[in-house]
């Protein structure tokens, strides 16, 4: 991981989420960033990432993915469409006794959740952005150097807005409404 939350801890260690950054040795770009996450723990208002969720980056989607080697808890995703990684699974009660977090929340501010709400939000927008974008890519373009650049574009301009929400310069409103017209666009 080269960034992890400051406001959700396991174990003494931060916990990264969707939009989080982590490493990639074997691309130029070195770093991609964090797609996946579960809704089962929230941390500072977005998705906490697992073992085996996608980084994004420059190699083929899917090649680059979190190893968690730091992990100290795991988090309930087995029943969710988000669990699509081949890596991850649900231990059984008798593999560990580590817990199972579900619908937890570790946060150093009960009030971050609520001034997040629009990051959240916009986050949602942007994954789904994403989500259209990887399946137009798989449907209809060849070459992998193509499908990623075309990936590494619109992920810098979903990016970009959710910066702005966040930081204020731009209402979730308008930010979702660009969201929502870029991926129309991408549908036509």
């Amino acid at each position: 991981m080269i960034s992890a939350s400051n406001g959700g801890f396991s174990q003494g260690q931060g916990i990264a989420y969707l939009g989080d950054y982590a490493s990639c040795p074997k691309c130029t770009k070195g770093y991609g960033s964090i797609i996946e996450g579960t809704y089962d723990c929230i941390v500072e208002g977005k998705p906490a990432a697992y073992d085996g969720c996608i980084v994004v980056c420059r190699c083929p989607i899917g090649d680059n993915r979190i190893i968690a080697t730091k992990s100290f808890a795991y988090v309930n995703v087995a029943s969710h469409s988000s669990a699509k990684s081949s890596s991850f699974k649900m231990p059984s009660s008798s593999e560990t006794s580590l817990p199972i977090f579900q619908n937890l929340m570790y946060t150093q501010s009960d009030s971050s959740l609520e001034m997040s709400d629009d990051t959240s939000k916009i986050r949602l927008d942007a994954k789904r952005l994403m989500d259209c974008t990887h399946e137009l890519c798989e449907k209809h373009l060849y070459y992998n150097e193509i499908k990623q650049a075309f990936i590494d574009d619109v992920d810098t301009y979903a990016m970009n807005i959710v910066n702005k929400v966040e930081s204020g310069e731009m209402s979730y409103e308008e930010g979702a409404k660009k969201i929502k017209t870029e991926e129309n666009n991408l549908w036509e």
